[in-house]
């Protein structure tokens, strides 16, 4: 979700620092939220049912519009985020739990502390994206695969208690920074350049293909609304007998449901992260606009 926000930012850089242009923008998407969000509330009252759905009523009552309910983003400032650049390498990064978390060349500072900062707020412990919900454990010696692994914020995290890290991403404007930052751990840390899909036809490959044989224990997604196909891709993966799949649902509004049935017809016990997300950003957003974050698969 938040590469989605940093290419916009790209690609209208001419006018980011207009003050004008920013005012109206951030004026117009208040209004928009203000709309949605008694929509959403009024839509509650009337059909909301299940003690999550309560809660999450209650704190829109209580709270404005946000992607995440509940927000933890009153817990980060922008002003605590300090970013360094590396003097060999060039690229910027940021400290992140005692590691250096670089990011691509043609971030700017400002960029890099916004975007920092939506990791932060998506990895709080209450947020609906926190990839640890619902007891979702990596354990000493695991094999982990990332998929759509991004900056990283997620392997780092986990790099020294696992025995393998595979980190899977197409975009290539994350490849460098991802090799700077695992640079420290490159006896264990294979970066696999590679859209993952449920067809083998570049730039694609399904996640059989690209790990034959592997017994993975635990892999996380944030495909960008593809996770379906990247799990139709992967029966011989999800066969394995000790295995955790951790998988973005908000993307599409069908989503979770979908996720779920192809997991559960491989074995695994299935559940959701806590609270909602309200995915503004996806032209299709419908009723009832409330989306779990994450389905978590255990088996």
């Amino acid at each position: 979700m938040v590469i989605k926000e940093i290419k916009n930012m790209k690609i209208f850089k001419l006018f980011r620092d207009v003050p004008c242009i920013r005012m109206i923008s951030n004026a117009r998407r208040m209004i928009s939220n203000a709309r949605l969000r008694k929509t959403i509330i009024k839509y509650l009252e009337e059909n909301g049912k299940t003690q999550d759905e309560k809660q999450a009523l209650e704190y829109l009552k209580k709270n404005r519009l946000s992607v995440f309910i509940p927000d933890p983003s009153a817990k980060y400032n922008f002003t605590n985020i300090k970013v360094y650049i590396d003097e060999v390498n060039g690229l910027s990064y940021v400290m992140h739990h005692k590691k250096r978390l670089f990011f691509p060349e043609f971030m700017t500072i400002k960029e890099i502390i916004r975007y920092y900062r939506g990791l932060l707020i998506e990895q709080d412990p209450i947020s609906p994206h926190y990839y640890f919900s619902a007891g979702a454990v990596i354990e000493d010696g695991d094999v982990v695969i990332d998929i759509g692994a991004s900056e990283g914020i997620f392997a780092i995290d986990i790099v020294e208690r696992a025995n393998k890290v595979y980190l899977i991403e197409g975009d290539a404007s994350w490849i460098r920074p991802l090799k700077e930052t695992f640079a420290p751990w490159k006896d264990k840390v294979t970066i696999i350049h590679k859209y993952v899909s449920d067809v083998n036809v570049e730039p694609y490959a399904t996640l059989d293909s690209l790990l034959i044989g592997e017994k993975v224990n635990f892999i996380k997604m944030d495909v960008e609304g593809f996770e379906e196909r990247v799990l139709k891709g992967a029966d011989a993966l999800l066969s394995n007998e000790r295995l955790t799949v951790v998988a973005c649902a908000y993307h599409n509004q069908h989503s979770e449901r979908h996720i779920r049935k192809i997991l559960a017809e491989k074995g695994f016990l299935t559940s959701t992260s806590k609270g909602y997300m309200v995915f503004i950003y996806d032209e299709k957003l419908a009723l009832p606009y409330l989306r779990r974050g994450l389905v978590i698969g255990k088996k």
